[in-house]
């Protein structure tokens, strides 16, 4: 009630950072934060402390952005989100995905995207709302970074199998995971021109069926989190499936992984991924 007061920890590390209180008229209400690391830097550094953190809250009549700097030590000044209405519920954004210093949340045909890398966060435009960008409700649909480090759309979908003997006349449909709609940001590269450039591809995943004649699609697959750096989609599937639990999707292999069994992971509230870069770690617990 006194304020906000947040850690930043590296749990394999061992590196901790108290962030100083946003108290008093800095206090803000709900909130979504996103992690801009040494591993995001153009050339990495991954055993380098430095870190930014970038939070996102709304005051009484816009969205209002504020960063903190390992290297300065301190908030930057309260920015204002540039243009766009103000996002209604912030903590809702979820998951957000770090690309070229630019930090990106999902939101209904589009992204909320901020400058992460300089002193003080500020919104980047993004382009028109392109072909290819479907209207999904909240879990069939997520952000991720595909092989050559574009942001891309991720789409969950089903398409018809053949019917089931097994369960009479229901039909078996297969899942599908699309990912569409990649975004290159105008950098004077030919084939970068700051729009929406839809490629379509899918990855059918045939041994995960729902068993439904009309399958209530939406309650049975969560796509939960992207893991930037290896590329793996963490989602779960629930009651209803031939398969229920939780699963990793490589999106450049295809390779999928279950990591985890039976239908409470369906009810799972918070699911959140951490990538550890083993040789990191190794190097420093190594003998100096």
């Amino acid at each position: 009630t006194d304020g906000l007061k947040l850690c930043v920890c590296n749990p394999i590390r061992g590196d901790m950072a108290m962030l100083p209180p946003l108290a008093g008229t800095d206090k803000p209400g709900d909130y979504a934060c996103a992690l801009y690391t040494a591993h995001d830097l153009g050339t990495p550094r991954p055993l380098s402390a430095f870190f930014r953190l970038l939070i996102v809250y709304n005051r009484r009549a816009f969205t209002a952005l504020r960063s903190y700097s390992s290297d300065t030590g301190r908030w930057s000044t309260e920015a204002k989100r540039s243009w766009g209405p103000k996002i209604a519920c912030p903590r809702e954004l979820g998951q957000s995905i770090v690309v070229d210093g630019v930090v990106y949340w999902y939101l209904r045909l589009s992204a909320f995207a901020v400058r992460v890398d300089t002193p003080e966060p500020t919104q980047v435009l993004m382009p028109p709302t392109g072909p290819g960008i479907s209207n999904l409700p909240r879990g069939r649909q997520s952000l991720g970074v595909d092989p050559d480090g574009k942001l891309i759309f991720i789409d969950a979908g089903l398409y018809k199998g053949f019917p089931n003997a097994a369960v009479g006349s229901a039909v078996s449909y297969q899942l599908a995971v699309a990912t569409r709609s990649v975004f290159c940001p105008g950098s004077g590269d030919d084939d970068c021109s700051g729009e929406w450039k839809r490629i379509v591809r899918t990855i059918k995943l045939e041994q995960l069926k729902v068993l439904y004649a009309v399958p209530p699609f939406g309650e049975r697959i969560n796509l939960r989190w992207f893991c930037e750096k290896s590329g793996t989609l963490l989602f779960t599937l629930g009651e209803g499936t031939s398969s229920p639990g939780a699963f990793g999707l490589n999106i450049a292999t295809e390779h999928i992984e279950k990591v985890a069994d039976g239908i409470d992971c369906d009810s799972w509230r918070n699911f959140v991924g951490y990538e550890m870069d083993g040789a990191a770690y190794l190097a420093s617990i190594s003998p100096r």
